[in-house]
């Protein structure tokens, strides 16, 4: 089960998004400064010194985090706080029989907030992917709608 330890439903949420003119730039440029200040990573040294294998070793470290919280998204799923929590995925435990009933739109409002967190701390790991290999926001979003249309095209042809 989560660490409700750490939970996050209790932050004051801001609206930061009605400042910006360019919110994905802000997203990764965020965490670039928190990678940067904080964790000690050097994006353009990577880009221009690191080997195949400490990229490798980046991107595991990486994936093992967001693996991590995918399992902790599983069990927000659940409810943290007021549900069932890991249930929700266990089928050898008793709350996971409640769950067959349950429904998204009877989440509590805090236990939907927790899930929304964890979503988030997925999304820096993947940040910090992106910024590894150099994306930048009109390069992530050029290439999103590209790869978008293209996955389109993919089911009308039958893929």
């Amino acid at each position: 089960m989560a660490n409700t330890d750490n939970s996050c439903s209790h932050l004051e949420v801001k609206d930061e998004y009605s400042k910006s003119t360019n919110t994905l730039h802000d997203l990764l440029m965020l965490q670039k400064d928190i990678q940067e200040k904080v964790y000690g990573f050097d994006f353009k040294n990577m880009q221009e010194n690191y080997t195949l294998a400490q990229y490798r070793e980046f991107f595991d470290w990486n994936y093992h985090a967001i693996s991590d919280e995918l399992r902790e998204m599983m069990d927000a799923l659940g409810g943290v706080k007021h549900g069932i929590g890991n249930g929700v995925w266990k089928p050898w435990k008793k709350s996971y029989k409640d769950a067959q009933n349950m429904k998204f739109a009877d989440m509590h409002p805090e236990d939907l907030l927790e899930l929304k967190y964890e979503l988030i701390d997925i999304q820096h790991f993947i940040n910090n992917l992106f910024l590894a290999v150099g994306v930048t926001p009109q390069e992530f979003y050029n290439l999103y709608f590209s790869k978008n249309e293209e996955n389109r095209n993919r089911q009308l042809r039958n893929y």
